[in-house]
């Protein structure tokens, strides 16, 4: 395993750079993370994804950032492309706020998604 310095004198794990060419291989990824290092320092399980409602208001937030990858932007419960030639809405099977739920959905599925994130606030995560 390679580490690189994290400050304080302490140590980090890297993994290279794996290709990520879906969000299937991120939870795969952050799978193999998980049970490379299924304990944090002070002795808690880790988890490959934490989330927190504070951010959340008409729909969640941390399924809005996705289709930003690809050029797309959320108001409300609609996603649009950036010259707002193509409209949809959030729900539609092919939204990527749809897609993203199904990956965090897969996360859950497979003990990665922080079991407190549904109660958990952004001071917590801190």
């Amino acid at each position: 395993m390679k580490t690189r310095p994290a400050g304080f004198g302490r140590e980090k794990p890297t993994f290279g750079k794996p290709k990520l060419s879906s969000t299937d291989d991120i939870v795969n990824m952050l799978e193999a993370m998980v049970k490379k290092y299924p304990k944090a320092e002070n002795g808690k399980k880790t988890y490959g994804v934490s989330l927190f409602k504070d951010w959340d208001y008409f729909n969640m937030n941390g399924c809005t950032g996705l289709g930003l990858l690809y050029g797309w932007s959320t108001r409300n419960f609609v996603e649009y492309n950036n010259d707002a030639t193509q409209v949809r809405s959030i729900l539609d099977k092919d939204s990527y706020y749809m897609k993203c739920l199904r990956f965090y959905y897969e996360c859950n599925k497979r003990g990665l998604l922080d079991p407190d994130s549904p109660t958990q606030n952004c001071n917590i995560m801190k």
